[in-house]
């Protein structure tokens, strides 16, 4: 593979990274399919099926965090059923109304009204707020932290092949 071509697998790697914290970007998918197109289109040997399955299996462990983390979550505060649906389309009508940064504050109004609309309390509506926030940011770091992994996976796989 070119060196023009493993630069642009490193572009499309790092804007997946970016992508992991921001919105509507697929990060760790997008790290994911740039080390798979990398794996497949450089050869396919050996070596890379392993650095490919190394990737997978990094992938995988972040996109499970941010399905297991906040459902743990959701479990120990019981939140009303759609809760989180209705921090999502809030966080969806935010980052419209509000681009960028009104994803998030629509995300935790939502939370915040599913959660009021449960308990008619508000401070135990901002407790449970408070407990889904971090669980989705613990998640968030997690699937972060697994894509920096997969595109570090992916230069020692550029060094050893």
């Amino acid at each position: 593979m070119s060196a023009g071509s493993e630069l642009l697998i490193a572009i499309v790697m790092a804007i997946g990274i970016i992508g992991t914290v921001i919105p509507f970007i697929p990060g760790l998918a997008l790290v994911w399919f740039a080390g798979a197109i990398w794996t497949f289109f450089d050869g396919g040997d050996g070596k890379r099926m392993w650095i490919l399955a190394a990737m997978t299996l990094l992938t995988i462990i972040g996109y499970a965090a941010q399905f297991v983390i906040p459902a743990k979550a959701a479990t120990v505060s019981t939140p009303a059923k759609g809760t989180i649906f209705l921090g999502g389309l809030a966080g969806l009508v935010g980052f419209f109304i509000l681009p960028v940064i009104g994803a998030p504050i629509g995300f935790l109004l939502g939370i915040y009204a599913g959660n009021f609309l449960n308990s008619n309390n508000s401070s135990q509506a901002w407790e449970a707020t408070i407990r889904t926030t971090i669980a989705f940011g613990w998640a968030m770091i997690i699937q972060s932290i697994c894509a920096v992994l997969v595109g570090l996976t992916w230069i020692v796989g550029l060094i050893i092949t």
